[in-house]
């Protein structure tokens, strides 16, 4: 979990924790920004389409191909300064969430999540609460139409390209996140990339036998 943010003389800024509904609404804003910035970078790599349909997606020219192949020729400094921006709002929602008595972010807590592990579950978490995050990861997996949200689009708001996916393939393989089964995985004839991805449904319980 990140490090509460520090005065000018490094002491610790003390932590208010924040109404449930003050929580989930900065989760979703901050995961809206995520994804903004994320659909940027994949469209930059050329990776899905800026031309507003799932189909174009798939249409490659010459030009594309080089993209993906070799990547963007140029950086992209206002990408670069949007991430740090992210980073640095990241840290000031983290702690808020880590100090709340709420029962969610004490469920975090009780978990021991790591870093990515909370990305992953804030995503999805919000994506369940908010139709505006699910359109737009749709958007982020490369298809607006989609009904379900991707392992390409959650991976895409952990790092840009295949360093997202082996990311989120780590945290879903091992850990908390398999531990406890916080997160599944379906349909296992697509691609990893292709995959849904959703909170686990509960497990179901065996009734009590009768004697």
């Amino acid at each position: 979990m990140a490090c509460p943010e520090r005065d000018g003389a490094g002491r610790p800024v003390p932590v208010v924790p924040r109404a449930a509904h003050e929580l989930i609404d900065a989760v979703i804003d901050h995961v809206v920004r995520a994804i903004e910035l994320a659909i940027a970078q994949r469209v930059r790599a050329g990776e899905i389409s800026d031309r507003g349909n799932a189909a174009s997606t798939y249409f490659v020219d010459t030009a594309r191909i080089r993209m993906l192949v070799h990547g963007p020729a140029e950086p992209a400094p206002e990408l670069e300064r949007a991430a740090a921006e992210l980073g640095r709002r990241e840290l000031g929602l983290l702690a808020p969430l880590a100090a709340s008595p709420h029962a969610l972010a004490q469920a975090f807590a009780r978990w021991q999540l790591t870093d990515d592990d909370l990305r992953i579950v804030l995503v999805l978490v919000a994506a369940g609460l908010s139709p505006r995050v699910s359109r737009l990861l749709a958007v982020l997996g490369g298809d607006p139409t989609a009904p379900a949200v991707v392992v390409a689009a959650v991976a895409a708001v952990l790092a840009p390209g295949e360093a997202g996916v082996r990311r989120l393939a780590e945290r879903v393989g091992q850990g908390a996140l398999e531990v406890l089964a916080l997160v599944q995985i379906g349909r296992p004839d697509l691609p990893l990339p292709r995959l849904p991805i959703a909170p686990a449904s509960p497990r179901p319980t065996s009734p009590p036998s009768r004697s």
